[in-house]
């Protein structure tokens, strides 16, 4: 299985392309080095910031991302989503499962039709024939 990359999913509220990217570095090096995320590690797929850290460390990460520990700025950093850069189009991961229907046979040979997969992180499903 491939490795991903984790990063920041771009919000709705975020206006423009532009300097995203150097927000979803800068949020990612400070949850790696001072708030225990592991770098690469793709259970963490999907998750919501503020499912995982405390009020006060939303503050300080608003603080040095936002400057500003504003509650609304506080609560749109809480928002924030690592997503990962792989298959899943919802969390970014490639740990999936095959999705099959009934056994064929045609022949000599045989097997199961794979009518799409599930990602074993996020739950989501998509079915390809």
């Amino acid at each position: 299985m491939k490795k991903v990359t984790l990063s920041i999913r771009k919000p709705q509220w975020w206006t423009g392309d532009k300097y995203w990217g150097v927000i979803s570095d800068t949020v990612m090096q400070l949850l790696y080095s001072r708030f225990g995320v592991i770098e690469n590690y793709e259970v963490q797929c999907g998750w919501r910031l503020d499912s995982f850290l405390a009020d006060d460390q939303l503050r300080r990460l608003a603080l040095h991302t936002f400057n500003s520990t504003l509650p609304a700025i506080v609560q749109h950093v809480g928002e924030l989503v690592i997503v990962g850069d792989g298959a899943c189009p919802e969390c970014g991961s490639n740990d999936r499962t095959d999705l099959t229907g009934q056994y064929t046979h045609d022949g000599e040979c045989g097997g199961f039709n794979v009518l799409g997969w599930r990602c074993n992180n996020c739950q989501f499903e998509t079915i390809t024939n």
